[in-house]
């Protein structure tokens, strides 16, 4: 493998743009050489210090620095086919079929590029002959190979393959500094920002307040409520509410919900003030999302005093970022 020389400004700068191509974040250089602590060597010191790297080193950095970003799942790159062969070695029969797989592949994928031109590959006839070959264990490792293809090319500096046509690029330093909640991945919160949270969880407790709220609101809109999220002051106390999809107009809310993004536990004067709005609002009931959790005295003031209040904490919102994640799976390559 080759080797190239160059600025540490240079290296660092590509690293944003291919980075921010793939991702769809913008990092600064301190974002950058923080997140990636085991390659300070190359990223640490005066900027116009003149580095020389291999390319192989180039393609880790990048590679670990997309999983720092939550795009991809591994930081470390493997070979295509074996990596693919090897997740079956526990099973001979999956492992043979694995060899036969690649094999379709080889002479499908031709075919795939010379009907593409300049377009999209399309990699559905693969997939229909590894299922007409080999049934149904061929569609499943069919469809498992083409997503290990998208992995390998979103993961590559060298290709311009991204699994989202991004139309924006979003800022990571506004997640934990701006209040803003517009974004066209999501109707309150950005799905670039959950797919990083997913890999970085611990920073939820640096996030913005009202992306906080954001977030809460996110999670009921995509489980299939209709979500409605206060003005972030001056808001009664309340930062979410929630209804059925289809409720009527007028219609008191199903869920009113207090966002407490804060390093202590959650105290019974929260708790006693979100049954006074819930009376007041004539909801069903209360949620407290909090990044710790409740304290124990407030939890039992609620069993106590039958308060219709629960709290989703830290485990919890964690889950829900989680299931919120962008499914690293697809059947379409970008040309």
């Amino acid at each position: 493998m080759g080797a190239a020389v160059l600025p540490r400004i240079q290296l660092i700068t590509t690293l944003s743009e291919v980075a921010g191509y793939k991702s769809g974040l913008a990092l600064t250089t301190k974002q950058i050489i923080e997140h990636l602590p085991d390659h300070a060597g190359y990223l640490a010191g005066p900027e116009n210090q003149i580095i020389r790297i291999r390319s192989e080193d180039y393609e880790d950095i990048f590679v670990d620095l997309l999983h720092k970003l939550g795009v991809i799942e591994s930081p470390r790159q493997t070979l295509l086919g074996k990596g693919f062969r090897d997740r079956y070695k526990a099973d001979t029969k999956k492992f043979d079929l694995a060899d036969k797989i690649i094999k379709i592949f080889l002479v499908e994928m031709p075919k795939a590029t010379a009907k593409a031109g300049k377009d999209k590959i399309d990699l559905t006839p693969f997939v229909e002959e590894c299922a007409r070959q080999h049934g149904k264990d061929g569609l499943d490792l069919g469809l498992a190979f083409v997503d290990d293809v998208m992995g390998s090319l979103q993961s590559s500096p060298w290709s311009n393959f991204r699994r989202v046509d991004w139309t924006d690029t979003a800022q990571l330093k506004d997640l934990f500094e701006s209040e803003g909640l517009t974004t066209l991945y999501g109707r309150f919160f950005d799905q670039r920002y959950i797919d990083y949270l997913g890999q970085n969880f611990d920073e939820i407790d640096k996030i913005n307040w009202r992306k906080f709220e954001g977030l809460t609101a996110e999670f009921f809109e995509r489980e299939g409520f209709r979500a409605e999220i206060g003005p972030g002051r001056d808001d009664g106390n309340i930062d979410v509410r929630v209804w059925p999809k289809d409720a009527a107009d007028g219609r008191p809310p199903t869920i009113i919900i207090q966002c407490k993004r804060e390093a202590s536990k959650i105290g019974k004067v929260v708790v006693k003030a979100l049954y006074a709005d819930l009376l007041h609002e004539r909801a069903e009931s209360g949620l407290i999302v909090t990044t710790r959790s409740l304290a124990p005295g407030a939890a039992e003031v609620c069993t106590a005093r039958g308060y219709p209040i629960t709290q989703a904490d830290r485990a919890a919102v964690k889950k829900w970022v989680e299931n919120m994640r962008t499914p690293l799976t697809g059947v379409f390559l970008g040309a």
